[in-house]
């Protein structure tokens, strides 16, 4: 949602979503990363210490007051400055891309982020959810 939406406004948004959309033949399911996907990424911590093995949750929240392993990443109001805040903490950037992306997807923990982040997190629970029922 971020730039576009402050967090004042996740409910009104999500109120509105899917207002004039059809609801047949498929129900569409909106999900929202609040306020951008890199809250879920820093949520999945364990992926930290694959990056630098300096980077542990003590240590991101000594340094930049922010708490991977229990804070609510959806309320930072930017996670993609956040994540690079991180990075930079060892001397690395985080840029948006697909090489980035790729980067990340290789050291995230997918059982961790499925079981325990998605948990944390109703919208990640939500897509979680729509995935195993389109793999079922």
């Amino acid at each position: 949602m971020y730039p576009d939406v402050g967090l004042n406004e996740v409910q009104q948004l999500r109120q509105g979503l899917g207002t004039h959309l059809r609801s047949k033949p498929i129900k569409v399911v909106f999900v929202l990363a609040v306020m951008e996907v890199e809250a879920w990424i820093i949520a999945e911590y364990t992926h930290l210490t694959k990056v630098h093995k300096r980077l542990t949750p003590a240590y991101v929240n000594s340094r930049l007051g922010l708490d991977p392993q229990n804070g609510d990443m959806q309320l930072r109001p930017n996670p993609a400055k956040d994540l690079d805040d991180i990075y930079g903490l060892v001397g690395l950037r985080y840029r948006k891309g697909r090489s980035a992306a790729e980067r990340i997807m290789n050291l995230l923990d997918f059982e961790h982020l499925y079981r325990r982040v998605s948990a944390r997190f109703p919208d990640l629970g939500v897509l979680v959810k729509q995935i195993d029922g389109f793999l079922q």
